[in-house]
């Protein structure tokens, strides 16, 4: 039979009427907000209803998507703080990494930047977990974005060519519209104005196809402001007052805002300062009330709110696992304290060295510890959080097997940390400290042929400790690739004063025709952070060489 579900004709029974509203999910609230708000309401009901947990999470999800798009706030974050609870308690990571991007997304336009990426990080870590490729290229497209708020334009543009590969190898025509878009702002703001309008009409397009009058708005707002940008105000207005009146058909409260100011500097540049003054105000009064101090203080008040009732549920799912615990497990927590009070010992005693050296190498080690603390974040600190969820199950289900694969993690973040503790123990390090390490770490891998190569104007060329960890890492990424991926025969590692280069004779690959994995895309970003460049040349058949070069030579 046929019911109308929020106005909405839909045929079956609930679980099918159900299981439709979420599949068109997007079809519906990129069209009409008000229709989509009663219908993922209706949505939520059912789902609890028929005891569908999970369709009621995501339901919440969407339901918080159509209130922030509608710039209601508070309701929205209320929404995607239960949806989160929903998907950590079902232990799915997919789910908390689309909600995540979408939370992320909220305070970034709140220009809570740090938590921003924090949850676009958090994200991108169970989007890979989960092996989801279109949730993972969407946390990348959305740090992109943070970092263009930031002015960080390279960085931007270096993630957004990574998400654009993605998305054309998986054909996801909604997120190849996003990207199109972000790229095409890119080129307003370096003044190529033909190359931006471009990739707006292309973005259009495909909005139009899907029929998505939200994203549809979003790029020809983007589009006019690309004009007023490049100060052909004539070509701007009628995109900028096209964008308003589909933004304000489907409700899109903040689109209509940002565009009411557009459209008002547009007329003053016009000399039309009447039409400018009446937009300016509309524009004016409508950020007051999305953004007033009573709004700011509820969201606050939720936040605060939801952050103390998880941190309890946590403190009460610790004490469960404590008391259920083996004597092996409790040995094993006293070792990690054991590496935290040597960790928190070095950090101690580098500080105090800190102090005793001129302001400007204290500058440069300040920086460098932040840099090695991200490295322990990144790579330990992910290991931990496997351990723990391990650990957990264990509780439910021991098992030989999987007190083994305990172990191996536990050894895995061992060493980890030995390498880090390595690095920020010394003062200052030589190639030639690098390539005993390297050495170490190919002899683990039982390669045959791994050989290394230091000229002689390198040999005094002294590194700081970020240097020679993050080197040490990408060497590991190098090597590592070559002996797993490339069937090499002979290694070929060489250093001058210059940087750094890793050379096989493995069967090589084409880089153009391949998407870049997350390896390439982690050696990258090793030698940004380094302010060096990245190089990567590779044929089938002809082996791969890998370069770090820094961009300005000078005695280290």
């Amino acid at each position: 039979m046929t019911v109308s579900v929020a106005g909405q004709d839909i045929s079956g029974s609930d679980e099918e009427r159900l299981a439709h509203v979420l599949e068109h999910a997007y079809e519906y609230y990129s069209a009409d907000f008000d229709t989509a708000d009663s219908l993922f309401r209706w949505a939520v009901a059912t789902a609890e209803s028929l005891g569908r947990e999970r369709d009621r999470a995501t339901s919440l999800k969407f339901l918080g998507v159509v209130n922030y798009l509608s710039g209601r706030y508070p309701a929205a974050l209320e929404h995607y703080q239960e949806s989160l609870s929903a998907y950590e308690a079902l232990d799915d990571p997919a789910g908390q990494a689309a909600v995540l991007n979408e939370m992320g997304n909220f305070f970034r336009k709140r220009e809570e930047r740090d938590r921003a990426l924090a949850m676009f990080t958090r994200a991108g870590e169970l989007a890979l977990r989960a092996s989801d490729s279109t949730l993972y290229a969407t946390s990348l497209d959305l740090r992109g974005i943070l970092a263009r708020d930031q002015q960080q334009l390279k960085k931007a543009d270096s993630l957004w060519q990574v998400v654009l590969k993605i998305r054309l190898a998986i054909q996801d025509s909604v997120g190849l519209g996003y990207v199109y878009d972000n790229l095409a702002t890119l080129a307003a703001g370096r003044g190529a104005t033909a190359e931006a309008i471009a990739l707006f009409e292309q973005s259009i397009q495909l909005r139009r196809q899907l029929d998505d009058r939200q994203g549809e708005a979003i790029a020809i707002n983007n589009q006019g402001e690309a004009y007023l940008t490049a100060g052909d105000t004539s070509a701007a207005i009628p995109y900028l007052t096209k964008s308003l009146t589909l933004s304000r058909q489907v409700g899109f409260t903040d689109l209509q805002q940002w565009t009411m100011g557009l459209l008002a500097e547009a007329y003053a540049a016009e000399g039309q300062l009447g039409r400018a003054l009446k937009l300016q105000r509309a524009s004016a009064s409508l950020k007051d009330s999305l953004y007033s101090v009573s709004t700011t203080t509820r969201i606050a008040e939720m936040q605060e709110k939801y952050e103390a009732e998880k941190r309890a549920l946590e403190l009460a799912g610790q004490r469960a696992q404590l008391r259920q615990r083996t004597a092996w497990l409790v040995a094993a927590s006293l070792g990690f304290l054991l590496l935290l009070f040597i960790l928190v010992a070095l950090v101690r005693r580098q500080r105090q060295r800190r102090q005793a050296l001129r302001r400007q190498a204290a500058v440069q080690l300040r920086e460098d510890r932040l840099r090695i603390s991200r490295d322990l974040h990144d790579h330990l600190g992910a290991e931990l959080g496997i351990i723990a969820s391990d650990l957990g199950r264990l509780a439910r289900q021991p098992s030989a097997p999987a007190l083994d694969k305990v172990t191996g993690q536990v050894r895995f973040a061992m060493e980890q940390m030995r390498e880090t503790i390595w690095a920020v123990r010394l003062e200052a390090a030589t190639w030639a400290d690098l390539f005993a390490r390297l050495r170490e770490f190919s002899a683990k891998l039982s390669h045959p042929n791994v050989q290394f190569f230091l000229a002689e104007a390198a040999r005094d060329v002294s590194l700081t400790p970020l240097e020679v960890l993050e080197l040490y890492r990408f060497g590991q990424e190098a090597i590592r690739n070559a002996v797993r991926h490339a069937g090499a025969g002979i290694i070929r590692v060489e250093a001058d004063e210059n940087g750094l280069c890793i050379l096989d004779d493995g069967h090589g690959f084409d880089p153009e025709g391949t998407v870049a994995g997350f390896g390439l895309h982690s050696l990258r970003e090793r030698a940004e952070q380094l302010g060096a460049d990245f190089s990567l040349t590779s044929r089938k058949g002809g082996g791969t060489r890998v370069e770090l070069r820094w961009r300005k030579v000078s005695p280290r």
